[in-house]
């Protein structure tokens, strides 16, 4: 369902890495692994859409994502390193918000272990807490997700949640990408390393 061919990705006047090209389908998890700086993020965002490669292809159920970005968005939840909260807006009320907007079906926000703080604004959790209020973001039925370092700042309890909503979604035939500097055990999960990608970088003149 997601196959990627040949790309290349640009970061200011250095090329992080070229020649990259792998194929997901329902029900695998990619986990991407490399040191800090080597383009994880970078590679997150253009499988989101929000940037363009330097070259190669990026397809969807067979069409570049970018002839049609809003359907294509319509398959996808993007979770970036830095969690997309309001800092006046509780949980609670993120959930309603998200609903609204994405079309997810009802959820509540024990789903994710936040108990008696999901009507709490954010300001007043924890970083864990906070991580964990994104994740009502995973609570819709998308069938792409792309995780940035969901696990940072979560505690052994919240690990096994994430992993246990990962491992639900990919049985319901989802695909998963993330990224992590954790040792990942999951069924159907391959690691790929951008390392094996990465040139030294150049200016492009």
């Amino acid at each position: 369902m997601l196959k990627v061919s040949d790309l290349a990705c640009m970061r200011g006047e250095g090329c992080l890495f070229s020649g990259l090209s792998f194929e997901l389908k329902e029900g695998q998890v990619m986990h991407l692994v490399g040191s800090n700086g080597i383009g994880k993020s970078s590679l997150l965002r253009l499988l989101a859409g929000f940037s363009n490669p330097l070259s190669g292809d990026i397809e969807w159920q067979g069409e570049n994502i970018h002839q049609d970005l809003t359907r294509y968005r319509q398959d996808l939840v993007f979770l970036p390193d830095q969690a997309p909260l309001k800092k006046q807006l509780c949980p609670d009320d993120h959930l309603n918000f998200w609903q609204r907007l994405l079309g997810f079906k009802d959820g509540v926000s024990g789903d994710v272990g936040l108990g008696k703080v999901s009507d709490l604004p954010t300001k007043m959790l924890s970083s864990g807490q906070r991580r964990r209020s994104s994740f009502l973001l995973l609570t819709g039925t998308r069938k792409l997700w792309l995780l940035d370092e969901p696990f940072v700042g979560l505690d052994s309890q919240g690990v096994e949640m994430l992993l246990e909503k990962i491992e639900q979604h990919r049985q319901d035939g989802g695909i998963i990408i993330l990224t992590s500097h954790i040792a990942l055990d999951m069924p159907n999960c391959t690691v790929l390393s951008l390392t094996e990608f990465t040139l030294t970088q150049f200016v492009v003149s």
